[in-house]
């Protein structure tokens, strides 16, 4: 997906920080010389992706939304090492 690694690589950058999503759109606008119509869209996309598979949350500011990185904890089974 365009623009899936810069938003990533942003947000994950900075967890538990609010990003409004023109902030964002700033951020992929450094990377990539498009129209900014044509980059808020695809932010938005990714955004969408991203909130769908929960790596996000989406806070309700007002008029704006803003944008939260989820850092989650991954353990297997235990959290111990396989023993060989």
């Amino acid at each position: 997906m365009r623009y899936a690694t810069e938003v990533i690589d942003l947000l994950s950058a900075h967890p538990g920080h609010e990003f409004k999503k023109q902030v964002i759109v700033n951020h992929v606008a450094e990377h990539h010389r498009k129209d900014k119509r044509i980059l808020r869209v695809g932010v938005w996309r990714v955004l969408k992706m991203l909130e769908a598979s929960a790596q996000i949350e989406v806070m309700d500011k007002g008029q704006a939304h803003h944008y939260v990185w989820v850092a989650k904890t991954i353990t297997s089974g235990s959290g111990q090492y396989p023993q060989n």
